[in-house]
């Protein structure tokens, strides 16, 4: 599956209910996201790309590129 960083954004956009969103934006710090929001996202990752994510690697998802970057190692 090809997964663009575009979709990735795409996703978190819309899961975080923002207009704007670049690759590099801290969900927390940048983007305001609480843990609630971090937990809807993967589970949307989850649902879109049919991966589980582990508990212990959600904190390294800082940004849409790191996202795009673990969905690739992963997928």
């Amino acid at each position: 599956m090809d997964i663009t960083q575009e979709d990735v954004v795409r996703l978190v956009r819309l899961t975080l209910g923002r207009r704007q969103v670049s690759e590099k934006d801290l969900l927390l710090e940048d983007l305001g996201a609480e843990s609630v929001d971090i937990l809807n996202l993967v589970a949307a990752l989850e649902e879109k790309y049919n991966v589980s994510i582990p508990e212990e690697d959600i904190p390294g998802l800082r940004t849409a590129s790191d996202i795009h970057a673990y969905l690739r190692r992963t997928l």
